[in-house]
């Protein structure tokens, strides 16, 4: 009996809170999503896809050409981070694995920590720190934290200065 279900949409909010469907889907399980740096796209994980896809923002707001970027056989991707040249970044929960996607859609082993002691059912990832080069890994399976230093700076999540 399989758990996986393809039947998830994406909603949009409104400043006071109001919701409604942006993308009716169905999506394999989405997960993270991230926005590029120019907002003209959002991509998206899908855990069962499993990958990454994106959806071209329409001028008006609305959700425009939805298309796949990666498929990742034999994972579970989670989170999602962009750098300020564009490329992906990946984490997958199932194996202990981070994923870089380049501009030319290459895709790049960042981590493979088979042992799980620093990287460990990754979820979510974020840029951070004074230069927005320490890529931090949110690690479900064990307790803490990890920070990766990269060359690469990463987009500022909204908010962040």
């Amino acid at each position: 009996m399989s758990l996986e279900k393809h039947n998830g949409c994406i909603y949009k909010f409104n400043p006071q809170g109001i919701g409604e469907v942006w993308h009716e889907g169905p999506f394999s399980f989405a997960n993270g999503m991230s926005l590029s740096a120019d907002q003209q796209r959002l991509y998206v994980v899908s855990t069962w896809l499993p990958g990454v896809e994106a959806i071209d923002i329409n001028a008006d707001g609305s959700a425009g050409k939805r298309y796949t970027i990666v498929e990742l056989p034999k994972t579970c991707p989670d989170g999602i981070a962009l750098d300020e040249e564009g490329n992906i970044y990946v984490s997958c929960y199932a194996p202990n694995v981070i994923y870089k996607i380049d501009t030319g859609g290459e895709l790049h082993t960042l981590i493979d920590d088979w042992e799980s002691h620093t990287v460990c059912n990754p979820t979510n990832i974020a840029f951070g720190g004074a230069d927005h080069k320490d890529l931090f890994i949110a690690n479900l399976g064990r307790w803490h934290i990890a920070k990766l230093r990269l060359e690469s700076r990463g987009l500022k999540l909204i908010g962040q200065s």
